[in-house]
């Protein structure tokens, strides 16, 4: 799940609809020249984890995305040589 900058803890709660649906393990910051990204991992049920389906993590908004994160570490490695946001 990318999350964007708002801080995001393994436990948390993913919520979809007002429903619980799954739960955070594990967190990393990734950064750029411009910005600051989380990416989340966690288990979610099978009918929400839909790539580009919107939830919730406490405050934040995320949205799913497949694995492997190629989308995400290929914005990483081009954010820090284009200077892409």
């Amino acid at each position: 799940m990318c999350i964007g900058s708002l801080p995001i803890t393994a436990g948390d709660k993913i919520v979809s609809d007002e429903k619980e649906v799954g739960e955070v393990t594990s967190t990393a910051v990734l950064h750029t020249q411009s910005s600051e990204r989380t990416v989340a991992l966690g288990y979610i049920r099978r009918e929400v984890g839909v790539p580009g389906r919107e939830v919730t993590i406490g405050a934040a908004q995320a949205i799913v995305i497949q694995l492997p994160l190629e989308s995400v570490a290929m914005e990483q490695a081009e954010g820090s040589v284009l200077h892409r946001a």
